[in-house]
């Protein structure tokens, strides 16, 4: 069977080895390079039983409330809001209590598999994951008192092994991560995992180039359509023909799917993120929760990332929106690490109204199927995805998972 895959990002270049061991001949086709866009500036989360959607009443709440302000963890680009306000709509009907409770429950389903799923293939491409743990950081012993029951709250019942410690103070949290300041409050969860997703974009190339998978970069894929029995796949550079397609472009797969016949609601949310040099090295994810930002480390380095941007121009990167980091963890972290920054960077993760990816058969289309709109899960959902495709795409299988469904209700 050939397979197109548009798209080389974390879904993408995941789905591609799972669909090649299978046997499937595969082309990957990718209008940047390898791994570009978010495959490689997320946090490297893998976090089971913390994972929840985006549709939520606070997001809401921020929006109203913030829009414009450019110290708000959430910022809406001026101008912007005409274009967002339909799906902003979709994603206030999703946060009412019926439907929030209904999407909590279509990932946490889910979850615990998807960790296991990632652990498993990871160690299979030879990608290092920490369990060191998450440091959860507070402003206040009250916050961290509230926010270790929520968490504790959240886990129970779960079949994954979680260890939460007390609430310690500044003292107690340097004492874990010695980088700290010594101020605030907060809790370690030691039952979460985290990696360096460069490793994993580029253990992934490794292994797709040494199967005989055709990589082409620097291609736009404008829409796809069926031939009779061959999915045509158009392109800035000419036409590619296949018996299945996979359409994992990100926030690109809005586009190709729009053109193909199937309007997905799905907009761009902006994450920025940069790397400094803590002393001494940081070694968990830090959370550092009334700024909404995380921190993770990196090859001995730290990863700073934060903030959600909706802007029309998913490629304008916004100085200010890393200065709203640095102020948001500047209590805690010295001033002079933060005062030298590199490797700034902005990239899109692609949202959908109720906080789930689609990955199903595109509707009105023999053999392709959309697999985008994971949200800020793409990392530690990818080889899961994959599993699933393998089973449609190869097996002939039904989706087993009727909240992806392409064709539920947003």
């Amino acid at each position: 069977m050939r397979v197109t895959i548009v798209g080389a990002g974390l879904i993408g270049l995941t789905s591609a080895l799972r669909l090649r061991r299978s046997g499937a001949e595969v082309t990957l086709l990718e209008r940047g390079v390898v791994g570009s866009g978010a495959a490689r500036g997320n946090a490297g989360q893998i976090c089971p039983d913390q994972a929840t959607p985006v549709a939520k009443s606070s997001l809401i709440l921020s929006a109203l409330t913030q829009l414009y302000r450019q110290d708000s963890a959430l910022h809406v680009e001026p101008g912007t809001l005409p274009g967002y306000a339909p799906f902003l709509m979709r994603v206030a009907r999703n946060s009412l209590p019926g439907r929030y409770g209904r999407n909590q429950a279509g990932l946490k389903d889910i979850e615990n598999l998807a960790t296991r799923a990632f652990l498993d293939f990871a160690a299979d491409i030879g990608v290092e994951v920490s369990d060191a743990g998450y440091l959860h950081v507070y402003d206040s012993a009250a916050a961290a008192a509230a926010g270790r029951a929520h968490e504790l709250d959240r886990m129970s019942g779960s079949s994954w092994p979680h260890e939460v410690s007390e609430v310690v103070d500044g003292a107690g949290l340097q004492v874990i991560e010695p980088a700290l300041s010594g101020t605030g409050f907060g809790f370690l969860d030691a039952g979460s995992y985290f990696t360096n997703p460069n490793h994993y974009v580029d253990a992934l190339e490794r292994e797709l180039r040494a199967a005989g998978v055709t990589i082409h970069e620097g291609i736009m894929v404008t829409s796809v359509t069926d031939e009779g029995d061959v999915r045509r796949v158009h392109t800035s550079c000419g036409d590619f023909a296949a018996d299945a397609v996979v359409i994992a472009a990100g926030i690109g797969s809005a586009q190709v799917g729009a053109t193909s016949g199937y309007r997905m609601p799905m907009r761009a949310g902006k994450g920025y993120s940069f790397t400094v040099d803590a002393q001494p090295a940081t070694e968990h994810v830090m959370i550092f929760e009334s700024a909404h930002v995380v921190s993770v480390p990196m090859d001995g380095a730290t990863r700073i990332a934060g903030t959600m941007e909706f802007d029309g121009d998913t490629e304008r990167f916004n100085a200010r929106r890393i200065e709203q980091i640095v102020a948001g963890v500047s209590p805690y972290l010295d001033s002079d690490v933060l005062a030298v920054r590199r490797d700034e960077w902005v990239g899109s993760r692609p949202l959908t109204p109720d906080g789930l990816p689609v990955i199903d058969r595109v509707p009105g289309l023999e053999n392709t199927w959309m697999a985008s709109g994971h949200n800020m899960l793409g990392l530690m959902f990818a080889p899961f995805t994959a599993g699933l495709l393998v089973d449609m795409v190869i097996g002939g299988r039904s989706l087993r998972h009727r909240q992806f469904a392409a064709s539920r209700a947003f």
